[in-house]
Order: structure tokens, then sequence, then C-alpha cells
């Protein structure tokens, strides 16, 4: 019970403070979460700190973390990381729903000065005015694979703050530019396999496997450099999959006017660039 008073009071004396909790109970359904799990502090939201999930995203990998979440949705209210909330409050900027909510992890081989709870008053000069993470790093059951190995939840929390807070204001492209890039992409991948098939009619098949290699490398390359230097964000969903339905779409007319030259006489037939003589 003493433990109990002494952690809520000093708690209540952080200014900007954020305390972390656990979002429960997912409803993919409506994409939000039905509860959260929150420590003794609980019920003492007024004492100047707020609530910051601390839930983070395992991908591909056999679970490696390389992801976090913004915000996400808990029984009908926005509610938001403790990796953004916390840089927020450090700003002094308002919290927002963010699009995209998911962002990369931008792991690297920073290290974060660690002190024991013992020695808080002899560093005070060096934690004054910085994030200050509370918490245990040696903890087994807490540790978790990241692409730089395995890693205590508490630097994982680190290094998702240190990127919030280079990319904190991110400006994503409207639905409007994604589909004029996808147009663009359609069109100038139609145009270049007309022009293979003409030039390189025997090895065509080579040449637009290279090209669809490439064209994909540097969608992917220009989006993660606006995202890294300039924080704009541009959805690659349509454009790749556009980009699939170009090759798709020429398979099938390829194979049409196969089937038309070899059951018709239309004479028309004998103009398109894929005609073969059956």
């Amino acid at each position: 019970m003493r433990f109990y008073r002494i952690s809520t009071n000093a708690v209540s004396e952080i200014k900007n403070g954020v305390v972390s909790c656990k979002l429960i109970n997912y409803d993919s359904k409506n994409d939000a979460f039905r509860g959260a799990r929150r420590s003794f502090f609980e019920g003492m939201e007024g004492a100047g700190f707020s609530w910051g999930f601390s839930n983070v995203i395992s991908g591909e990998g056999y679970g490696c973390i390389r992801k976090y979440s913004q915000n996400e949705h808990l029984m009908g209210t926005t509610v938001y990381s403790l990796p953004y909330l916390a840089v927020c409050r450090y700003t002094g900027v308002q919290p927002t729903e963010q699009t995209p909510k998911q962002r990369n992890i931008e792991y690297s081989h920073t290290d974060f000065f660690t002190i024991s709870h013992r020695d808080v008053m002899k560093y005070r000069n060096v934690i004054k005015d910085k994030i200050v993470i509370l918490g245990t790093i040696n903890e087994e059951a807490d540790t978790h694979i990241t692409p730089l190995g395995k890693m205590p939840g508490m630097k994982i929390q680190a290094f998702a703050m240190l990127s919030s807070m280079a990319h904190h204001r991110v400006l994503a492209a409207s639905g409007a530019i994604s589909l004029l890039l996808t147009i663009l992409v359609c069109y100038f991948s139609a145009w270049v396999g007309v022009e293979l098939m003409r030039r390189y009619p025997f090895t065509y098949i080579y040449w637009i496997k290279v090209y669809y290699f490439a064209m994909t490398a540097f969608l992917v390359g220009a989006s993660f450099l606006l995202f890294s230097r300039f924080n704009y964000y541009i959805s690659l969903l349509l454009p790749l999959v556009g980009l699939a339905l170009v090759e798709t779409s020429r398979l099938q007319y390829k194979w049409i006017v196969m089937m038309l030259s070899k059951h018709t006489h239309w004479k028309f037939i004998k103009k398109s660039i894929y005609y073969v003589e059956p």
C-alpha cells in the first residue's frame, strides 16, 4: 500500500506524463478494440497524465517488430500510442488522428542512456527537459524480435519515439493523386510493352520482366525517399496493383488474338502486334 501511494504521488507530479496501457480484444470487423488493460493508476486521469497504448505490431518474419501504430479506436473513441502521445506532449503539439496510422520503426545503432532508479537524482541534469521512459529493460518476458535482434520492449518504444519525432507531421497524398499516378503508370507500362514487343519479338518476355522489376523498384524507392526526406506519404497500393493488371490484361489480350486468328477469318486481327500466323 505504501508503494502504491508513493507511485501515484510521483506520477501525479510529472508534467505531461503518459502512462502505458495495453489495448485488448481487437474487433477486426470494425477495426477497433473493445477494452484496455491498465495499471493501478486507473482512475487518476485528472492527475496530469494521459494513457497511451504500448501495443506493437508483429508483421511477417516470425513476429518481428517493424511497425507501431499512431492511433486506434477504443469503444468509439480515438486513443493514441505511447510513442506518439509522448512526442506530442514533449513538443507541445495537440495529438490528432493520423493517416496512415501505422508507421515503420526506424531502427538504428543508436543506444539510449540508461540509469538505475537509485541514480535519478544524481543524473537529474542529464534527463531534465528530455523524454524519460520509466520501466525495466532486464525482463526476459518483455523482449521481442526486431531487425536488430532481441530487444527489450522499452528500447522498442524508444526507437518508435525517435521515429515519431523524425516524422511527426506527415502529409498524406489524397486518393485522387494516387489514382492519377496509377493511370500514368498503367499507360506508360502499356506503351513500354508495345515497344518491347516490336523491338525484341523473340526476347520480349525477358525484357518485360526487367521493366516491371525496375518500375517496382523505382516506385518503392521514390516513395521511401519522399517519406524519409520530405515526410510525404503516398500509398502504392493502387499503382502496384495497376502495374500487375496491365501485364495480366496483356496476356489475356494475346490469348484472345491467338484464339481469334486460329478459329476465325477476321482480317482486322492481323493488324494486332500480337498476331501470330496460325
